[in-house]
């Protein structure tokens, strides 16, 4: 488990191994890996995950799900660029948005 702090934003990474290299850029998450942005409400669950933290660029081939805010997307693989501005299911995805309910108020 860790905490990274970027301009006020926290991200929680947990993975049950975890390699860094390359001074603190490079790595390698595995064995159930969760990253969670509370305060942008995104969520990610894979069960590995390899990247690099300075351009925020990441990917994998295993089974992810992906939770931004109301819309969940699961797929198999997955590529990321800066931090998020891209991001592409490798294969067959699936997209659910959740809907308000009238009453959530």
């Amino acid at each position: 488990l860790t905490t990274i702090d970027q301009k006020g934003v926290l991200t929680k990474i947990y993975a049950g191994e975890a390699i860094i290299t390359n001074n603190y850029n490079d790595f390698i998450f595995s064995k159930e890996v969760k990253i969670i942005k509370k305060s942008r409400k995104f969520s990610l669950k894979t069960k590995t995950l390899t990247g690099t933290f300075k351009k925020g660029n990441y990917h994998t081939n295993d089974e992810v799900e992906i939770v931004s805010g109301n819309t969940i997307i699961e797929g198999k693989g997955l590529q990321i660029k800066k931090n998020g501005e891209y991001i592409k299911i490798k294969g067959k995805a699936k997209l659910r948005m959740l809907l308000l309910q009238k009453n959530a108020y």
